[in-house]
This record gives structure tokens, C-alpha cells and sequence, in this order.
């Protein structure tokens, strides 16, 4: 079964993807303390840095149309070499969704479901995933398009509900202690965008690589762009010293708003709404997983794979990472920025020169099938 999406549902997959944890988590504000006031100028940093990283990633792909990096890898590095860089690519993605459970659940005990126990949703979530994988890519990019229309009309009012609150003054001085923590407020955020390695398993589900690769590159602006705005409403709301302890200040300035008397819990439909947006990102995961590991193991269904894959990456959940109260440190830049930024980004330029060097391209398509 030839599997197809359009170029609209893979921006709004990007778009979605790359939202969850920024709207969701700390970093809206930075990760960061040190950058307070500047925390805008940190994501304007971002803004700039991750259409860049969208842009390389997705080039490894442009040179291998119609292929996912399992089919391509041993290409470039031999049929040994190429086997381990797809099992190191697939276990990335494995960490990943496990740290998207945990945020997951975490984000859902400590912000309306206090009693229950975080496990419960890690299962819930997991498995109602597993469910939408097994009915295939179609029903990803359905939901993509009804969710992203409905998270950005639900984020707008909260921005716009907010300004009666807000207070300029809160982002100055400018850059009074110099250019240094603008930088690093803008390292873990903009190592978080290298989780889009995945896109490499999806440039197959359109025609045209080249327009894939521009179209989830003004995706990731977008969401620069989104992430700009909720940034400055959150300084104008709390302030630079208030807003970086917060574990979740998108929430909890949507806890501060009402439409007058019509409605005074705002905060329950941004984080429905939030929640539907991780849910996707967790489809996606899956669903890239499980196709990688069938073509890695030459399974004829991939999709028979997605309960196997959900049932380990809940093992891995509550080892691989801590509790959610400690993001904090995990999201510094010197453990997730050097983890990112300084080890798998990396690896994938490496994996782009030499193919560039062994003249990888367009031309070699039907040698690689």
C-alpha cells in the first residue's frame, strides 16, 4: 500500500511537532536563567538558527528521493556502518518518544489531574497511539488538520485575552549583561529542533523532496514565529525574575485569564487543546519508528509494530529520564544543548558531507531501490 500526504498536512505535522514542548514546557521562557529580560532576544536567536537545521536535515533527503535514511544509510556508509547508524538513528527517536510520554504525563498530573497517578497516562496515551498507527499515515495527517487550526485559534485568544495584563517595562534593559546569556538562553531551544531527524522517515510520503524540505523549513519558522509571541506575552505577564520558575507558564497565565463572565476556566481549553498536539507528535514518533524498524528487519506491515514499540518505550520511560520537577536541569544548556547541538546534529552533517563527497544525489535513485 503506497502511503501519500500533502504538502499542507506536512507542515501542520512540522508545525504541531516542533509546538508541543515550547507552549507547553519552560522553555517557552529559556532554559536559561541567566537570560531573564533578554529571553525574547533568545528566541529571535532561535528563530534564525532553526530554519537552518530544518534546512540541513532534510538535505540528507534531497539526495535520496522517494527513500527513508534506513534504506539510504548503508548507502552512504556500507551495508555494517550503514545497519549501526540506522539503529543509533532509530534508538534516538526511541529516547525521544519516552521523554515525550514523560513531559506528557508529567504536564497532565501536575496541572489538572493531580491524584491520578502519572503512570496511568503514560499507558493511556501510549496505547491510544499505537491504535492511530495501526490505521496508518492518513489518519495522522487528518488529525494534523484539524488540530493545528484549532491550536492556533485557541493560542490566539489566550494572547489576546492576556494583553490587559501585560507590561512592556518587563524587557528592559536590553541585553544589560551583554550578549552571552542571549546565546545560551537560545542553545537547548534550538537543539530541541534536531529532533526533526524523524522528517527523514517522512520525505517519502510526498512527490517532490526539494518542496518537502522548503515547506518544513518555513514550518519551523512558524514556529519560531509562535514562539517569539508566547515569549513576550509570558515576560509582559509575570516578568523576567517570576517567569522562569514556572514549570508551565503558558498555563499557568491561562489560569489567570476569563472571558469576563462568560467563562473563567480559560486554562482547560488550551491545555485540551495543548494535549491533542502532544498526542500527534506521539502518532508521529510511532509511526516513524515502527516503519524504520520493520525496513530495518524487513517486516511486510510495519504498523503490526506499533504495540511492540509502545509496550518498550514504556519500559524505557521511567529510566531514561527523571521526573518531570527536574526538567529544569535536564534542559540546561551545558546537558540537552551539548546532547543536541554538540553530538546529533553533528553526526548528521558528517552524514551529509560524505554523501555529498561520494556524489549522492537525484541521479542514483533507482540504484538505491
Amino acid at each position: 500500500m503506497v502511503e501519500r500526504i500533502s504538502y499542507r498536512q506536512l507542515f501542520f505535522i512540522v508545525y504541531l511537532s516542533d509546538m508541543t514542548l515550547i507552549v507547553t514546557s519552560l522553555l517557552t521562557v529559556t532554559s536559561y536563567d541567566g537570560t531573564r529580560q533578554d529571553a525574547w532576544l533568545a528566541a529571535l536567536l532561535t528563530g534564525i538558527l532553526a530554519p537552518l537545521i530544518t534546512w540541513a536535515i532534510m538535505s540528507l533527503g534531497v539526495l535520496f528521493p522517494g527513500q527513508t535514511f534506513v534504506q539510504y544509510a548503508p548507502r552512504i556508509l556500507g551495508r555494517f556502518w550503514g545497519t549501526i547508524a540506522s539503529i543509533l538513528y532509530l534508538l534516538f527517536l526511541l529516547e525521544r518518544m519516552a521523554f515525550l510520554i514523560r513531559v506528557f504525563g508529567g504536564m497532565l498530573a501536575i496541572s489538572i489531574y493531580t491524584v491520578t497517578p502519572t503512570v496511568v497516562f503514560w499507558v493511556l496515551t501510549s496505547f491510544v497511539a499505537a491504535i492511530g498507527v495501526r490505521y496508518g499515515i492518513e489518519v495522522i495527517a487528518r488529525m494534523a488538520d484539524i488540530f493545528t487550526p484549532l491550536f492556533l485559534t485557541v493560542t490566539v485568544v489566550v494572547v489576546v485575552v492576556s494583553i490587559p495584563l501585560w507590561d512592556t517595562r518587563w524587557i528592559l534593559p536590553v541585553m544589560a549583561r551583554g550578549p552571552a546569556p542571549v546565546v545560551l538562553g537560545a542553545v537547548t531551544p534550538t537543539g530541541l529542533f534536531v529532533e526533526q531527524v524523524y522528517l527523514l522517515m517522512l520525505m517519502p510520503l510526498v512527490d517532490d523532496a526539494r518542496r518537502a524540505r522548503a515547506v518544513a523549513t518555513w514550518a519551523t519558522a512558524a514556529v519560531a514565529l509562535t514562539k517569539l509571541v508566547l515569549v513576550l506575552m509570558v515576560l509582559f505577564s509575570f516578568g523576567p525574575f517570576e517567569a522562569p520558575r514556572l514549570s508551565l507558564p503558558v498555563y499557568e497565565l491561562a489560569r489567570l485569564l476569563s472571558l469576563g463572565e462568560l467563562y473563567e476556566r480559560l486554562d482547560v481549553i488550551p491545555m485540551i487543546t495543548w494535549s491533542m498536539s502532544m498526542q500527534l507528535e506521539l502518532y508521529v514518533l510511532l509511526y516513524v519508528l515502527a516503519k524504520g524498524i520493520g525496513q530495518l528487519f524487513g517486516v511486510g506491515d510495519f504498523r503490526s509494530l506499533a504495540f511492540p514499540v509502545v509496550a518498550l518505550a514504556l519500559c524505557l520511560t521511567p529510566m531514561v529520564h527523571a521526573e518531570f520537577s527536574q526538567y529544569r536541569e535536564i534542559m540546561h544548556p551545558s546537558i540537552m544543548g551539548v546532547y543536541m547541538l554538540g553530538i546529533v546534529f553533528p553526526l548528521f552533517l558528517a552524514l551529509l558531507l560524505v554523501a555529498r563527497l561520494r556524489g549522492a544525489g537525484p541521479g542514483h535513485r533507482e540504484e538505491g531501490r
